[in-house]
């Protein structure tokens, strides 16, 4: 049924959410559903969590784009729930960086997806999240000159896999030493990532399936659920606790990376 289904997807545009066999939509509510709790929690991750579990059911080139229309929302709304904590500094400082990985990006997505450029950044993640994890002090970037560096890879990374978060987390917690202002200020920053590849995305015409359209809607919903679910967790959490479940899917994110990779 997957495979008559991934085969209807691709070549019947007009298939809505509704049409799709009931076990395909309880499935893509609950995958959806558990990647924004771990938003909620974390502050990102839900592109991480949903694309390889929908992409089971779903053509990746209809998975990557839902997504990312999804997180511009959730991450706005977790933004919302946490805005006096919001360090709006650090995303001005990424923005122009964020603007001119996108367009890097979108030109040069071929060269970017070998496996060496994902095992890099797999590698980066890993150590990053390890001595995060350990609690050895990661060095303090006192000033904001590396943000159009991190801006530009994390805009990059965002339109190629659509994975910019572990970027944004390993900048701003150089930054921002308090976990509560980290998961409050990723989700802002992560939005607008995630937007700056979306209009590349419109523009190389990747937008154009009435089944996004279709889908957004219902989707989103369980979506902003997942979030205020995952935002409750989070608020219940000790610091240390928080900013070890932050480390930890940092973890799982670069090892999943380079997993990819080295497949």
């Amino acid at each position: 049924m997957a495979h008559a289904f991934h085969t209807g997807l691709v070549d019947a545009a007009w298939v809505t959410l509704g049409a799709l066999p009931p076990g395909v939509v309880a499935y893509s509510i609950a995958v959806v559903f558990t990647g924004y709790v771990v938003l909620g929690v974390s502050g990102f991750g839900s592109a991480l969590t949903i694309v390889p579990l929908l992409a089971l059911q779903w053509p990746l080139t209809t998975v990557v784009p839902l997504v990312l229309l999804l997180d511009v929302p959730s991450a706005l709304l977790l933004a919302r729930l946490n805005l006096e904590r919001v360090a709006w500094a650090e995303l001005r400082a990424l923005l122009p960086g964020l603007i001119a990985g996108t367009v890097a990006g979108t030109l040069l997505a071929r060269w970017m997806m070998h496996g060496w450029a994902l095992a890099l950044l797999g590698l980066y993640v890993l150590v990053v999240a390890v001595r995060g994890w350990t609690g050895k002090t990661v060095p303090r970037a006192r000033t904001g000159r590396g943000a159009p560096v991190f801006g530009f890879a994390a805009g990059a990374v965002e339109s190629v896999f659509g994975t910019a978060g572990p970027l944004i987390v390993a900048w701003l917690g150089r930054r921002q030493p308090d976990p509560a202002v980290l998961r409050a200020s990723v989700p802002a920053c992560l939005a607008a990532a995630t937007t700056s590849a979306l209009l590349g995305m419109a523009f190389s015409g990747q937008l154009a399936q009435a089944v996004i359209w279709s889908a957004l809607l219902p989707l989103a919903m369980v979506a902003f659920a997942g979030t205020r679910v995952g935002h409750q967790i989070a608020c219940r959490l000790p610091a240390r606790t928080l900013q070890r479940a932050i480390y930890a899917l940092l973890a799982c994110t670069g090892g999943a990376m380079l997993l990819r990779a080295l497949a």
